[in-house]
């Protein structure tokens, strides 16, 4: 038990360390720095993930947190949004060209943590423990949703 607590500790330790110096070259906060990466980070064919709700509800981050960066990155002109799918409470955002570059070495970023702490493993042991993982967070998940 004990291991999986630490791992985490290390984990987010070692992440916020690889992201920092993204974050400080960008004059980004963390909080914008995820949101770009999220914006970027969708895949072709994939159903839009592009609005405020989104990354609160799949980066775990506060409204707040995500209204401020996302304001933020706003004025900066980093990020637009526009409505386009008719519902004018749903905004969608838009990365700039220079905000995906900044994303991109972010991602990089979390392509050197993976390598990192999966260093040593097998092709296959990575996919055994990816696979591993979902079990985990599909375990956590389903408790966090449950009503107490």
């Amino acid at each position: 038990m004990n291991d999986i607590l630490e791992s985490m500790f290390y984990a987010r330790e070692l992440y916020s360390r690889l992201l920092a110096p993204i974050a400080e070259k960008y004059a980004l906060s963390p909080a914008e720095l995820a949101i770009l990466m999220f914006l970027h980070d969708t895949s072709p064919g994939s159903p839009a993930r592009d609005t405020a709700a989104d990354i609160v509800r799949e980066r775990h981050m506060t409204k707040s947190a995500v209204s401020m960066a996302v304001r933020s990155l706003s004025l900066r002109g980093l990020l637009s949004g526009s409505f386009t799918d008719g519902n004018r409470r749903s905004v969608h955002l838009c990365i700039s060209p220079e905000a995906a570059a900044i994303a991109e070495d972010g991602l990089s970023a979390q392509r050197e943590f993976v390598a990192e702490v999966t260093r040593g493993f097998s092709d296959e042991e990575r996919l055994r423990l990816r696979d591993l993982h979902r079990r985990m967070i599909e375990n956590m998940r389903s408790q966090s949703q449950r009503e107490v």
